[in-house]
């Protein structure tokens, strides 16, 4: 668990026990995420920084170049590269063995809300207040796409499990199911009644659930958009 007292929590699931608190953060944290093996936990905070630590809670490295706070975070799927995502308009590729700085992600004209990476670990996609959502190259940072279509800031993406297609949510209410190649288009799936706040695809990629500032939750059917 992330919180507002700078701390991150391990707990046991079964006992409910607090099993390590991590410390380091100067200020709020606002996002985690585990690598696929569970060997690094790595954090996002308003303190412009993101860190890594060992499963024990141990500190594993500190990644510092952001200029303001650090919305959203994501590995790749190897473990290799960690994705975060900031309110100064950028994201960044990081090297999660050694810490070091691999790519910056520039080009979008308002705060970077959230992150992911492609299940093939070569693209990233960026959720934006722009209004957009882009995809880049993961080895070089350059943009590769941009996709339009919501009325408002975007604040949260994802990819189906087998990269074929991208999931966005807005301020705007919606989530749109978009194609990643070739054509950008999309189908508005949801018309909560608040920000669409995070999503995420169940691993088969047959439904995809989407969090809103309405107070629900939906589980939406990915081939006919029905809750």
């Amino acid at each position: 668990t992330a919180s507002a007292d700078r701390s991150v929590r391990l707990w046991d699931p079964a006992t409910a026990a607090s099993i390590a608190e991590l410390r380091g953060h100067e200020k709020a944290v606002t996002s985690l995420a585990w690598r696929n093996d569970g060997s690094r936990l790595a954090s996002g905070s308003v303190d412009g920084s993101a860190r890594l630590w060992t499963a024990e809670g141990a500190p594993a490295a500190t990644l510092k170049g952001h200029q303001d706070a650090v919305m959203g975070l994501a590995f790749s799927p190897d473990g290799r590269r960690l994705v975060t995502g900031s309110l100064d308009r950028t994201a960044r590729v990081w090297d999660t063995e050694t810490g070091a700085p691999r790519a910056t992600l520039a080009g979008h004209s308002a705060a970077v809300m959230g992150v992911a990476c492609s299940p093939d670990g070569r693209l990233v996609l960026t959720a934006s207040d722009d209004g957009t959502a882009r995809l880049w190259d993961m080895a070089t940072g350059l943009p590769f796409a941009t996709r339009r279509g919501h009325a408002d800031k975007v604040w949260s993406c994802a990819f189906s499990p087998d990269g074929a297609r991208l999931l966005t949510g807005s301020l705007d209410g919606s989530a749109r199911l978009w194609e990643t190649f070739p054509q950008p288009s999309s189908r508005e799936v949801s018309a909560h009644a608040g920000v669409v706040r995070s999503l995420a695809s169940s691993p088969d990629g047959l439904r995809f659930v989407s969090a809103s500032g309405d107070g629900t939750a939906r589980i939406w059917s990915a081939g006919d958009a029905t809750a």
